[in-house]
């Protein structure tokens, strides 16, 4: 009689436990012992519901996995050409009590002429373009990315409307920056890219190009 009641309890914790595995994730812990239990007990109801419950928490762990450990193939056939000038971005500072990038020490460099560099941001693919320029009128400065080795343009839909930085007329250089994100690739996977900074009086024209330079990149993880 004992022995019993003693499978009793036990058989209602198993079913208890096969309640928990229908639950996403609790079934990875607490199928695995109705689907023992029900083996060696020959239950045959438990075996395939416990055995159901443990396959599809196995299958949305791999689901799960397989998004976040994806690459994107962008760069899969790419390579870095030698035979040109190539730049690494450029690395700021990062004030940590203030949440901000230290722009003094470039901003004080002594310029006489259009210059352009690329910085660097707070994650891989994220980037900030930095341009001594003097415009006669008002207008915006934006810029446009290719790949090098197949002259894909990079980020369409969206890097114009986002790197979008309104200027004013000025008598002399002036100084400006803005942040801008690149899509096509994935972290630890760098290729070669011209970066060119355009300028237009109207954000629906394009206007002309001021400035480009080729630099090693690397796209950003969304």
């Amino acid at each position: 009689m004992e022995k019993s009641k003693g499978k009793t309890i036990v058989y209602k914790i198993m079913k208890f436990f096969v309640l928990l595995s229908c639950i996403p994730f609790f079934g990875i812990v607490f199928s695995p012992l109705p689907v023992i239990y029900s083996i060696f007990n020959k239950h045959i109801k438990m075996i395939k519901v416990s055995t159901i419950c443990l396959t599809l928490n196995l299958l949305l762990v791999w689901f799960i996995y397989e998004a976040i450990t994806a690459t994107d193939p962008f760069t899969d056939d790419l390579y870095i050409p030698n035979d040109i000038e190539i730049s690494k971005p450029i690395s700021l500072e990062y004030d940590r009590n203030n949440h901000e990038y230290i722009w003094e020490p470039h901003i004080n460099n002594s310029i006489n002429q259009t210059n352009f560099d690329l910085v660097n941001s707070h994650q891989p693919g994220i980037y900030e373009f930095a341009l001594w320029y003097k415009s006669n009128v008002n207008g915006y400065l934006y810029i446009k990315a290719y790949e090098i080795t197949k002259g894909t343009r990079l980020s369409v839909s969206r890097l114009k409307e986002r790197s979008l930085l309104e200027v004013e007329s000025s008598s002399k250089l002036t100084f400006y920056h803005n942040d801008f994100s690149i899509y096509e690739g994935d972290w630890g996977y760098p290729y070669a890219a011209k970066i060119e900074v355009w300028f237009c009086e109207d954000p629906s024209t394009e206007g002309f190009k001021v400035m480009e330079k080729n630099y090693i990149i690397e796209g950003w993880m969304r």
